[in-house]
């Protein structure tokens, strides 16, 4: 079997004296797309968080291409090829869209401002447009396509779909389709079902601080109990 490109084997995570995850495993194979489903405040941004090394677990170790980064500056870590997409998109907002994506481009990515201007062509006109005036869809796009730019070779995404609408969020479907398509590994945390389960190749639910699920879309839909008691659901919609 295949190494994977991302394991994160038994990490327990706190903020101050509140404990957060409690003994979090998963892995993204290269090239899958993973989704990390739970309601609100179960640990999915944190699991990201503690990925990144914008919080370090107490206990448990993260490894990235069978080399552990557990501890490592967030920095060190996207250089070895994983960005961080959050749930607030953080992009400049005083800067153009271009500005935007030059600032994120390495000479190691794959990837071009014009290759990036195809696969999101919404962006090529405003590229002369400050940040603070795109749309909450123009502003993920933009987020994304910056994280193509560094070279990343895995994506951590949260929640992209928020607070869209739904014509955009079937363009960020088509999109992470793509990035797919591509070979890009990501690990996608998602409140929507339905677009997580279209996407993933396998999924992981968590609870309070602990993966109580994993699987693949066709088998979480047969788990009537996995989605009542821990995604508020009674079934695939």
């Amino acid at each position: 079997m295949d190494e994977p490109i991302l394991s994160v084997d038994d990490i327990h995570t706190y903020y101050g004296m509140s404990y957060v995850l409690k003994g979090v495993s998963l892995q993204v194979g290269h090239g899958q797309t993973v989704a990390l489903l739970g309601r609100n405040g179960a640990g999915k941004t944190t699991t990201l968080r503690s990925i990144i090394g914008l919080v370090v677990p107490r206990k448990g170790h993260v490894y990235y291409q069978g080399e552990e980064i557990t501890g490592i500056k967030p920095h060190l870590i996207a250089r070895r090829g994983i960005t961080y997409v959050p749930e607030t998109r953080d992009i400049f907002s005083y800067l153009s869209v271009r500005e935007n994506l030059e600032i994120a481009y390495r000479p190691t990515s794959r990837w071009s401002i014009t290759d990036v201007f195809h696969l999101f062509p919404a962006l090529e006109p405003l590229q002369d447009r400050a940040g603070r005036f795109l749309s909450g869809g123009e502003q993920q796009m933009l987020a994304i396509a910056r994280a193509l730019l560094t070279g990343a070779n895995l994506i951590l995404l949260d929640e992209p779909s928020q607070g869209l609408a739904p014509l955009i969020v079937r363009e960020v479907l088509r999109i992470l389709r793509d990035l797919k398509r591509e070979g890009i590994s990501i690990l996608l945390v998602e409140q929507k079902l339905d677009l997580a389960t279209r996407l993933a190749d396998s999924l992981y639910i968590i609870d309070q601080g602990h993966i109580v699920f994993e699987g693949t879309p066709q088998s979480l839909s047969e788990n009537e109990e996995i989605l009542h008691t821990h995604l508020g659901v009674g079934g695939r919609r």
